[in-house]
């Protein structure tokens, strides 16, 4: 099935192209990097769009890379 996104304009997302929690804790250094492809960030923002949890752990770790330097 797919899943619907509420972010803007209704979109649709393919089965399986949303990024699960797991997924941004793994690619979080690439995500703050850039090194992500356009498909990936695209997917780490929408998901970051629906989670509570997991903007506010990619908050801390830019805070956490702000304060080491």
């Amino acid at each position: 099935h797919a899943t619907v996104l509420r972010d803007g304009p209704l979109r649709v997302a393919a089965p399986g192209a949303c990024m699960r929690c797991v997924d941004v804790v793994e690619l979080v250094t690439e995500y703050a990097e850039g090194r992500l492809s356009p498909g990936e960030r695209l997917r780490f923002q929408l998901h970051l769009g629906g989670c509570g949890g997991c903007r506010a752990y990619v908050r801390q770790m830019r805070a956490t890379v702000r304060a080491l330097g």
